[in-house]
């Protein structure tokens, strides 16, 4: 340490108390300095806690509520997309029966026409003529015009009718030409024509059009067996069924059960110690 003479005068010692450095860098070097970390009281601690509890329970419930509803959305959708299938699996089925009875009725008309038309045809003429006759008294007369086999019998109707109904004009002529039920009346100014199995054919036509319109084609297999052949052919097993059973019973009749037997044998040793008695 040694001694400086100041501008007085005055000799002082030498403290290095001179600032040879840099006041600006000095600032600079204070300012890159981390801040002191903060400080929370308990109190302020807790609140900051339980708000950051609610702001997570709150948030949890809104995610909550959201997935539920999105959830529950698709499930409605998914029930809205189930049904409308069900709903058109079912008309689908509904016109699936509905065609299916047309075609069974359409079989069965085909099937029974024959025999309706031979059990109640000649019904069906009487019937025609009888409404057509009525119809025409302002003619003078109606020739009918029918099989040959059935002239005479067409006769005794038309005579067995007019004595109700007066005013029918009428001249039952017959024809080689006509087949079965079939009729035709002439007048003066027109005529008509009964055919029955032209109506079949119309009705069958009509039928074929309904599953036409459907995109259903008809059972054209005569081989395929209808309700009715198998109700008859079941009605048949069940009748020979029973034809076998009274069969067996007239057989059982004949001969008489075990316990018939013994009785009758039991009869028969004492009739022959009856008279082995009376021998003696």
């Amino acid at each position: 340490m040694g001694d400086v003479e100041d501008k007085t005068g005055t000799i002082k010692k030498y403290m290095f108390d001179t600032n040879f450095f840099d006041d600006t860098q000095i600032e600079e070097e204070t300012e890159d300095l981390p801040p002191p970390p903060p400080t929370f009281s308990e109190e302020e601690l807790e609140a900051a806690k339980k708000q950051a509890f609610n702001e997570g329970k709150q948030a949890g419930i809104q995610e909550t509520q959201a997935s539920l509803q999105q959830q529950t959305t698709n499930t409605v959708g998914s029930i809205a997309r189930d049904m409308q299938a069900l709903f058109n699996a079912e008309q689908e089925r509904a016109k699936l029966y509905e065609m299916e009875a047309v075609r069974l009725t359409l079989h069965v008309f085909k099937k029974l026409f024959p025999y309706q038309d031979k059990a109640h045809g000649f019904e069906e003429l009487q019937s025609f003529l009888l409404n057509t006759l009525n119809n025409k008294r302002e003619q003078s007369t109606i020739e009918v015009h029918v099989a040959s086999a059935l002239a005479q019998d067409v006769l005794k109707a038309l005579d067995l009718i007019s004595q109700t109904n007066s005013n029918l004009s009428y001249e039952v002529l017959p024809s080689d030409q006509i087949q079965g039920f079939e009729c035709r009346l002439n007048w003066k100014d027109g005529g008509a024509i009964y055919k029955p199995q032209d109506i079949a054919q119309e009705v069958e036509e009509l039928l074929k059009q309904v599953l036409a319109q459907e995109g259903f084609t008809p059972h054209d297999d005569e081989d395929m067996p209808t309700e009715a052949d198998t109700h008859i052919e079941a009605d048949q097993n069940i009748a020979q069924d029973q034809t076998d059973e009274q069969k067996h019973d007239i057989v059982d009749n004949n001969h008489p059960s075990p316990t018939e037997e013994d009785a009758s044998d039991c009869a028969q040793e004492q009739d022959e110690m009856k008279e082995e008695k009376s021998d003696e």
